[in-house]
């Protein structure tokens, strides 16, 4: 059986309301046009011939009279139904109209249309009729809820059109390590250790997180690195302006852990020059952020300097970093050769 059309549902309707309304209206109408002595309907009939001047002929049946009753002559009934009431009878003479006029109606002119039928043929007293108008409103939203899912269902089957069309594969723009793209790595290498590798443990860790070089040349310095980076080494030059406090918050594998090995390799004492693999890629340091470093590990206020050397020298010297000049208490300074010189004035010593 073929699904109604919103139309039909509401012809189908209007014939309920008016067997509906007929027995409430009838004995009423009946009542008050007795008392003028007549019968009502050619009471209106005679009412309306008067006034347009032509005879004019009325049905019962009809919804259309029944409603203009409730609302034209609404004194009749006012003991019954109330204002609320009247207003359905408005609006429902304006469904009749459109109707009748082969008027098209939405899903949602439909359901208002049903809901207000039913809600005036119950005040009405009419409960069988309101029941199956309420019967044709639940299938009228069973029909419409099923077409919005088959429609949604449609949409969604068409591929959405994706921005990225055209864009070269990652593995064109960033080729991976030869390990990687071959499947021939330990999965011990991606399990970092600060605590290892800040003792010095590489038997725990590996030459890929512990040894600066390694650690730098398979590096790829993301934007967000840089600017760790480039923050950290301006705050340890003695740029107020560096944020002194970087919170990291990532997911778990985000590359924290990861960050703060960058950090611990570039103030580690290494040279950044020497932090260079000698070729271009992802994993070199290089131009201003290595020349920065430099002047940071140089001038960087510690706790670790001797008062003493920063007044005779002009700058502070490290104290105890490998391949670094050292301090020893006896005036006597060690080279990274271990050869010693006098500390004296005039030695040559810088």
């Amino acid at each position: 059986m073929a699904a109604l059309s919103n139309r039909e549902r509401v012809g189908k309707a209007l014939e309920l309301l008016a067997e509906g309304l007929l027995p409430f209206i009838e004995p009423r109408m009946a009542s008050a046009a007795s008392q003028v002595g007549g019968d009502w309907v050619r009471l209106i009939a005679a009412r309306d011939e008067a006034k347009h001047g032509k005879a004019v002929r009325l049905s019962k049946d009809d919804p259309a009279l029944l409603l203009r009753v409730l609302t034209e002559d609404w004194r009749v009934f006012s003991g019954e139904l109330g204002r609320v009431e009247q207003s359905f009878a408005s609006e429902l003479r304006d469904v009749r109209n459109r109707h009748a006029h082969n008027d098209s109606f939405t899903g949602d002119d439909t359901y208002r249309a049903l809901d207000t039928m039913e809600r005036l043929l119950t005040a009405a007293g009419a409960p069988d009729q309101a029941d199956a108008v309420r019967r044709i409103r639940l299938d009228h939203q069973r029909s419409s809820f099923e077409a919005e899912t088959r429609r949604m269902a449609k949409a969604q089957e068409v591929p959405p059109s994706l921005a990225g069309q055209g864009l070269k594969p990652w593995r064109d723009v960033l080729a991976p390590h030869e390990d990687v793209a071959t499947g021939n790595f330990s999965s011990s290498e991606f399990a970092a250790d600060l605590h290892a590798v800040a003792f010095g443990k590489l038997a725990d860790v590996g030459r890929e997180y512990g040894d600066p070089r390694e650690f730098f040349r398979r590096t790829f310095l993301t934007e967000g690195l840089r600017e760790l980076l480039d923050r950290a080494i301006r705050r340890i030059g003695g740029d107020p302006n560096a944020t002194p406090i970087v919170n990291l918050q990532t997911n778990f594998g985000g590359g924290k852990t990861h960050s703060m090995l960058a950090l611990w390799h570039m103030f580690s004492g290494m040279p950044p020059a020497s932090l260079s693999p000698g070729r271009p890629g992802p994993g070199r340091w290089k131009g201003a952020a290595g020349r920065s470093a430099g002047r940071a590990r140089r001038h960087a206020p510690r706790a670790d300097r001797d008062p003493h050397d920063q007044r005779r020298h002009g700058r502070p010297h490290p104290v105890g970093r490998t391949g670094v000049a050292t301090r020893r208490t006896d005036g006597i300074r060690h080279g990274r050769r271990g050869r010693s010189h006098s500390d004296q004035p005039g030695s040559g010593v810088a």
